[in-house]
């Protein structure tokens, strides 16, 4: 079963390639350029292990507290990926270690078409430059 999981939790972001007995990812260490850097790495993942998009069994994102826009980020592009190839989709709603991504259950998979709402430490906070919003 070959499965992305992309992680937009910490002060890096990952994407990860998880096959039956394998790992491989690759890191975003640009906060400030994910949006755009995103989708760009995960190509690049795919690319390096001979895989398109449509090959993909699932898609899993990490779903904890974290920076609002890379979270924001991280689960629309999982939501997106899920529903434009109908492969399930899972969360995980803990801290992801490494070496749990083989073993990882995968249990709660959410239909295809189903989408997830971020987790968020508190509500957002949006402000304009002159004071008005």
């Amino acid at each position: 079963m070959k499965t992305i999981i992309i992680d937009t939790t910490k002060e890096s972001s990952f994407v990860y390639l998880v096959d039956d007995n394998s790992i491989d990812k690759t890191e975003i260490s640009e906060r400030n350029r994910l949006s755009e850097l995103l989708l760009e790495k995960l190509d690049v993942l795919l690319k390096a292990h001979d895989l398109k998009l449509h090959d993909l069994d699932s898609v899993g994102v990490v779903n904890i507290p974290g920076s609002y826009t890379s979270m924001r980020i991280g689960i629309t592009t999982a939501n997106f990926i899920s529903y434009s190839l109908c492969v399930p989709l899972f969360e995980i709603r803990k801290e992801l270690r490494e070496q749990d991504l083989l073993t990882l259950k995968k249990e709660k998979f959410m239909s295809p078409g189903s989408y997830l709402v971020p987790v968020y430490i508190a509500d957002p906070v949006i402000t304009s430059k002159s004071g008005r919003v």
